[in-house]
Protein backbone atom coordinates (compact mmCIF):
# COMPACT_ATOMS: atom_id res chain seq x y z
CA UNK A 1 0.00 0.00 0.00
CA UNK A 2 2.50 2.34 1.01
CA UNK A 3 4.47 1.53 -2.39
CA UNK A 4 1.30 2.46 -4.38
CA UNK A 5 1.13 5.84 -2.57
CA UNK A 6 4.83 6.34 -3.07
CA UNK A 7 4.14 5.33 -6.74
CA UNK A 8 1.29 8.05 -7.43
CA UNK A 9 3.09 10.89 -5.61
CA UNK A 10 5.73 10.49 -8.69
CA UNK A 11 3.10 10.53 -11.52
CA UNK A 12 2.04 13.85 -13.17
CA UNK A 13 -0.93 15.32 -11.76
CA UNK A 14 -1.38 13.23 -8.52
CA UNK A 15 1.63 14.55 -6.23
CA UNK A 16 -0.91 17.61 -6.45
CA UNK A 17 -3.33 14.98 -4.41
CA UNK A 18 -1.07 12.63 -3.15
CA UNK A 19 1.65 13.32 -0.97
CA UNK A 20 3.79 10.45 0.19
CA UNK A 21 5.61 11.91 3.22
CA UNK A 22 2.72 12.67 5.22
CA UNK A 23 1.42 9.40 5.20
CA UNK A 24 4.80 7.57 5.80
CA UNK A 25 5.45 9.70 8.77
CA UNK A 26 2.24 8.91 10.39
CA UNK A 27 2.69 5.01 9.43
CA UNK A 28 6.46 4.96 10.87
CA UNK A 29 5.44 6.96 13.84
CA UNK A 30 2.10 5.32 14.77
CA UNK A 31 3.16 1.78 14.38
CA UNK A 32 5.11 0.30 17.11
CA UNK A 33 8.70 0.36 17.05
CA UNK A 34 10.07 -3.12 16.27
CA UNK A 35 6.86 -4.00 14.61
CA UNK A 36 7.77 -2.53 11.31
CA UNK A 37 11.28 -3.18 9.44
CA UNK A 38 12.71 0.18 9.15
CA UNK A 39 15.26 -1.68 6.04
CA UNK A 40 12.18 -3.17 4.32
CA UNK A 41 10.34 0.60 4.34
CA UNK A 42 13.27 2.71 3.64
CA UNK A 43 14.01 -0.24 0.38
CA UNK A 44 10.38 -0.26 -0.73
CA UNK A 45 10.19 3.16 -0.75
CA UNK A 46 13.39 3.94 -2.74
CA UNK A 47 12.41 1.34 -4.81
CA UNK A 48 8.25 2.89 -5.11
CA UNK A 49 10.22 6.38 -5.90
CA UNK A 50 12.16 4.96 -8.66
CA UNK A 51 9.43 3.26 -10.22
CA UNK A 52 7.25 6.52 -9.66
CA UNK A 53 9.96 8.53 -11.69
CA UNK A 54 10.54 6.35 -14.47
CA UNK A 55 6.73 6.08 -15.18
CA UNK A 56 6.28 9.57 -14.86
CA UNK A 57 9.47 9.85 -17.37
CA UNK A 58 7.61 7.29 -19.86
CA UNK A 59 4.46 9.49 -19.66
CA UNK A 60 6.24 12.53 -20.27
CA UNK A 61 8.18 11.10 -23.16
CA UNK A 62 4.98 9.36 -24.84
CA UNK A 63 2.97 12.51 -24.47
CA UNK A 64 5.54 14.88 -23.47
CA UNK A 65 4.12 18.07 -25.42
CA UNK A 66 0.47 17.63 -24.54
CA UNK A 67 0.70 16.50 -20.89
CA UNK A 68 3.02 19.76 -20.58
CA UNK A 69 0.49 22.21 -21.78
CA UNK A 70 -2.61 21.07 -19.42
CA UNK A 71 -3.23 23.50 -17.01
CA UNK A 72 -1.92 21.97 -13.89
CA UNK A 73 1.22 21.83 -15.45
CA UNK A 74 1.28 25.10 -16.45
CA UNK A 75 0.27 26.38 -12.66
CA UNK A 76 3.40 24.25 -12.08
CA UNK A 77 5.87 25.78 -14.51
CA UNK A 78 7.92 27.98 -12.64
CA UNK A 79 8.95 25.50 -10.10
CA UNK A 80 9.53 22.79 -13.03
CA UNK A 81 10.99 25.27 -15.30
CA UNK A 82 13.62 26.10 -11.72
CA UNK A 83 13.60 22.29 -10.82
CA UNK A 84 14.17 20.81 -14.72
CA UNK A 85 15.40 23.42 -17.01
CA UNK A 86 18.39 25.09 -14.78
CA UNK A 87 21.49 24.73 -16.73
CA UNK A 88 23.65 24.77 -13.60
CA UNK A 89 21.71 22.08 -12.01
CA UNK A 90 21.72 18.97 -14.59
CA UNK A 91 19.42 15.85 -14.32
CA UNK A 92 20.78 15.24 -10.99
CA UNK A 93 20.34 18.57 -9.47
CA UNK A 94 16.31 18.33 -11.07
CA UNK A 95 15.69 15.10 -9.86
CA UNK A 96 16.93 16.29 -6.37
CA UNK A 97 14.68 19.02 -5.92
CA UNK A 98 11.78 17.54 -7.44
CA UNK A 99 11.45 14.72 -4.71
CA UNK A 100 11.39 17.78 -2.03
CA UNK A 101 8.65 19.52 -3.90
CA UNK A 102 5.49 17.53 -3.91
CA UNK A 103 4.09 19.57 -6.95
CA UNK A 104 6.88 18.69 -8.90
CA UNK A 105 7.87 15.34 -8.73
CA UNK A 106 5.47 14.50 -11.74
CA UNK A 107 6.42 16.76 -13.93
CA UNK A 108 9.97 16.92 -13.63
CA UNK A 109 10.83 13.66 -14.59
CA UNK A 110 8.06 14.13 -17.30
CA UNK A 111 9.26 17.23 -18.18
CA UNK A 112 13.15 15.37 -18.60
CA UNK A 113 11.46 12.22 -20.84
CA UNK A 114 10.11 14.78 -23.11
CA UNK A 115 13.79 15.98 -23.70
CA UNK A 116 14.41 12.77 -24.30
CA UNK A 117 16.95 12.32 -22.09
CA UNK A 118 19.23 9.42 -21.44
CA UNK A 119 16.76 6.54 -19.45
CA UNK A 120 19.94 4.92 -18.29
CA UNK A 121 21.51 8.10 -16.90
CA UNK A 122 18.08 9.21 -15.62
CA UNK A 123 17.25 6.04 -13.85
CA UNK A 124 20.45 6.42 -11.89
CA UNK A 125 19.82 9.82 -10.93
CA UNK A 126 16.86 9.23 -9.84
CA UNK A 127 17.81 6.16 -7.67
CA UNK A 128 20.29 8.49 -5.94
CA UNK A 129 18.43 11.16 -5.49
CA UNK A 130 15.45 8.34 -4.35
CA UNK A 131 17.75 7.15 -1.56
CA UNK A 132 18.30 10.42 -0.53
CA UNK A 133 15.08 11.30 -0.25
CA UNK A 134 14.01 8.13 1.44
CA UNK A 135 16.31 7.54 3.78
CA UNK A 136 16.12 11.26 5.30
CA UNK A 137 12.02 10.67 5.32
CA UNK A 138 12.67 7.56 6.56
CA UNK A 139 15.03 7.36 8.95
CA UNK A 140 13.98 11.30 9.75
CA UNK A 141 10.91 9.80 11.09
CA UNK A 142 11.81 7.22 12.81
CA UNK A 143 13.99 8.87 15.18
CA UNK A 144 11.76 12.09 15.48
CA UNK A 145 9.02 9.76 16.51
CA UNK A 146 5.50 11.26 17.75
CA UNK A 147 7.58 14.50 18.16
CA UNK A 148 7.84 15.23 14.64
CA UNK A 149 3.64 15.10 14.09
CA UNK A 150 3.48 17.85 15.97
CA UNK A 151 6.52 19.67 14.64
CA UNK A 152 5.43 19.08 10.98
CA UNK A 153 2.84 22.51 10.98
CA UNK A 154 5.47 24.38 12.34
CA UNK A 155 8.18 23.35 9.60
CA UNK A 156 5.42 24.16 7.11
CA UNK A 157 4.81 27.20 8.21
CA UNK A 158 8.42 28.66 8.30
CA UNK A 159 8.38 28.36 4.33
CA UNK A 160 5.93 31.18 4.07
CA UNK A 161 7.59 33.23 7.25
CA UNK A 162 10.85 33.19 5.46
CA UNK A 163 9.12 33.99 2.03
CA UNK A 164 7.60 37.01 3.68
CA UNK A 165 10.44 38.18 5.68
CA UNK A 166 12.68 38.25 2.44
CA UNK A 167 10.18 40.83 0.76
CA UNK A 168 9.72 42.71 3.85
CA UNK A 169 13.56 43.35 4.21
CA UNK A 170 13.96 43.96 0.04
CA UNK A 171 11.37 46.20 0.12
CA UNK A 172 12.92 48.11 3.17
CA UNK A 173 16.55 47.84 1.70
CA UNK A 174 14.50 49.33 -1.88
CA UNK A 175 13.36 52.40 0.24
CA UNK A 176 16.30 53.48 1.74
CA UNK A 177 18.25 53.16 -1.30
CA UNK A 178 15.30 55.26 -2.97
CA UNK A 179 15.68 57.72 0.09
CA UNK A 180 19.51 58.13 0.08
CA UNK A 181 19.75 58.34 -4.05
CA UNK A 182 17.23 61.06 -3.25
CA UNK A 183 19.05 62.80 -0.49
CA UNK A 184 22.15 63.38 -2.88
Amino acid sequence: MLAAIVVASSLPVLPIVVAAEPILMTVIVLSPHGRLSVVALVIVTIAAAVLGDALSYAVGRRFGPRLLRTHLARRAKRITRKAAAAPHRGMMGALFVQRWIPPTRGFVPARLGAAHKPFGAFVACSAVASLVWGLAIVAGSYAGGSALLFAMPVLALLVPIVGVTRRVVTARRDRSARSAAAAV
